[in-house]
């Protein structure tokens, strides 16, 4: 069922991108910012990944360069705003969680 792999999905995704964002980030004061932060980032962009740009977007590497593309710009403004940090440090920080957890997708699920 799509619901049920959706699930799978956003609970895989945080298990790989919440250790990467505080690797990147890290800051001990800002450790259950940092936790927060990328819950409500990975939150926020993996529903429009998931059911809104399929509708758009039939062609599979061109999904994954825009859906990806826009997730990490978001992701990047969520962090940057919600954590005070500059623009450079939580595009870093979701450029790698990101790439972390499509990469860990390909492996379990290829």
């Amino acid at each position: 069922m799509l619901v049920d792999k959706f699930l799978m999905a956003w609970g895989l995704t945080l298990i790989f991108e919440l250790p990467v964002l505080y690797f990147v980030l890290k800051h001990q004061s800002l450790t259950p910012d940092i936790l927060k932060a990328g819950i409500a980032a990975t939150t926020l962009t993996i529903p429009w990944l998931w059911f809104v740009l399929p509708a758009f977007v039939e062609s599979w590497t061109l999904y994954v360069w825009m859906g990806e593309s826009a997730v990490i710009l978001i992701e990047t403004w969520v962090l940057a705003n919600w954590l005070h940090i500059r623009l450079q440090k939580s595009f870093l920080a979701a450029a790698i969680a990101n790439v972390t957890s499509v990469l860990a997708g390909f492996l379990i699920f290829n």
